[in-house]
């Protein structure tokens, strides 16, 4: 009898702990994964049946392209989430590598030090009142534009039928067999895209009175509220003291971004968070974080 390719644990491993690719996921289940991939390519374009899109990027032919631009490839990711609305996941990176860009593209990177700053900052102050919660944006890197195009090229093979219709594609594929498309917005694997994000989160929250720290450029205080929050590139930890406060950082950040909050206060950065506030500490752990490294190994 043959194995199985998938694990019980995750839908993208195999029995031997190996990521699979997106050719074998829609080989063994175009149902799910031919879907999966339309909604990525929609939600990078203008959209696809409910998938908003960004208008990251345009389907264009490739005499279009200038002689002197570079082209890079796609590569398709694939996650099985079953906490979030549609578990089953298809992310589009791109080479970066392929791509010349000698602008500054450096960005500050939060750690877990950070983290844990911000957590025992709530404890060290928690009988004046604070509390913890979260934030997260939605299409982070899909939100900024870039100085000038770049492009890539997308397989014809990842093209189905709801997607070719909307967009036309048959009337603009090469021969190669590839459909070319302009990159206008922030994307995965392009190296400008986290510094173009932080840049733009700063031109947006700026205004409403935040600011990173000068000391520590990942933690961002108010410039009068005591709010503060340690930013993990779109993730938000956020120390607030009343609602009124977490409030008007939601309505900062709603004026650019589409935004989820996490009233439950429980997860940040890959950790789970208890809270005692009455007992003033707060219980850290990674659930099963060693039995799921285990069975993917």
């Amino acid at each position: 009898m043959s194995k199985s390719p998938f694990t019980n644990i995750n839908h993208v491993f195999n029995e031997d702990g190996m990521r699979l690719n997106i050719d074998k996921l829609i080989a063994h289940d175009p149902t799910i994964w031919k879907p999966s991939v339309s909604n990525e390519l929609g939600r990078l374009a203008t959209g696809i049946r409910d998938v908003k899109g960004n208008q990251a990027i345009v389907f264009i032919s490739k005499s279009t392209i200038l002689s002197n631009k570079k082209i890079t490839y796609a590569h398709m990711v694939c996650d099985y989430r079953p906490d979030k609305d549609d578990p089953f996941r298809t992310r589009l990176p791109i080479g970066g590598d392929k791509l010349d860009y000698f602008g500054n593209s450096s960005s500050p990177a939060a750690s877990f030090l950070e983290t844990k700053l911000i957590i025992n900052s709530v404890i060290s102050d928690v009988h004046k009142g604070p509390r913890f919660a979260t934030l997260d944006i939605k299409d982070h890197f899909l939100q900024s534009l870039l100085p000038e195009p770049e492009y890539m090229k997308i397989h014809g093979k990842y093209f189905s039928d709801d997607i070719r219709s909307k967009y036309d594609i048959d009337s603009i594929i090469d021969a190669d067999g590839y459909v070319y498309c302009k990159i206008i917005k922030g994307m995965y694997g392009l190296k400008q895209a986290a510094m173009l994000g932080r840049e733009n989160k700063i031109k947006v929250l700026k205004p409403f009175g935040y600011s990173p720290d000068l000391m520590a450029p990942n933690i961002w205080k108010h410039m009068t509220k005591p709010t503060k929050f340690c930013l993990c590139v779109d993730y938000f930890g956020v120390k607030y003291f009343s609602t009124k406060d977490l409030n008007h950082l939601l309505m900062a950040l709603k004026t650019a971004f589409t935004i989820s909050l996490d009233t439950s206060r429980t997860k940040y950065c890959g950790l789970n968070l208890n809270w005692k506030y009455q007992q003033e500490y707060v219980n850290i752990s990674m659930t099963n974080f060693v039995t799921k490294t285990l069975e993917k190994l």
